[in-house]
């Protein structure tokens, strides 16, 4: 079966970046990406194609002209475009956990479909995050800087992540 993950994005390169670097780190690589962006800049599209040559799977830059908020027009183009069996969408301001497309996938083969849940991280968090955090798998579990940012009441919804 093959998997293709949607993501989506405007104008939020440096989240996007980030969620690419989840996508990465997959125990199970998706066959495609397609990042369906509602009409970024040119910022987005150089960081889209720098990716392409490190993501280990094909990375399609879906775009279309800004004429205000048209993210279904170009989330429905992507799918178009897309070739997998299976489609897990993705918003481009999150980073999936190192399990995300197996876990997908394991579901989808007992004939599920799923929706996922996420930790809300807060504005004080969201600034300290950088590639390298993302990429040296701080985040695969709660870990302490997690945890004092909940306590802190900076990051939400910890428990349901």
């Amino acid at each position: 079966m093959s998997v293709s993950v949607i993501i989506c994005t405007y104008q939020a390169p440096r989240e996007l970046d980030f969620a690419l670097c989840g996508i990465s780190r997959q125990s199970v690589l998706p066959d495609e990406v397609f990042v369906a962006d509602d009409g970024s800049d040119e910022q987005t599209r150089q960081l889209v194609e720098r990716w392409q040559g490190e993501l280990p799977c094909k990375l399609v830059h879906c775009w279309h002209i800004d004429k205000g908020y048209r993210k279904a027009r170009i989330v429905n183009e992507a799918v178009r475009q897309s070739t997998g069996d299976q489609l897990i969408f993705l918003d481009g301001d999150s980073f999936p956990h190192p399990h995300w497309v197996a876990d997908h996938v394991r579901a989808y083969a007992d004939g599920r479909i799923l929706c996922g849940r996420r930790v809300k991280l807060g504005p004080v968090f969201s600034e300290e995050l950088t590639r390298a955090r993302i990429l040296g798998g701080e985040f695969d579990g709660i870990g302490v800087s997690l945890l004092v940012s909940a306590l802190r009441r900076d990051t939400k919804r910890l428990g349901l992540g």
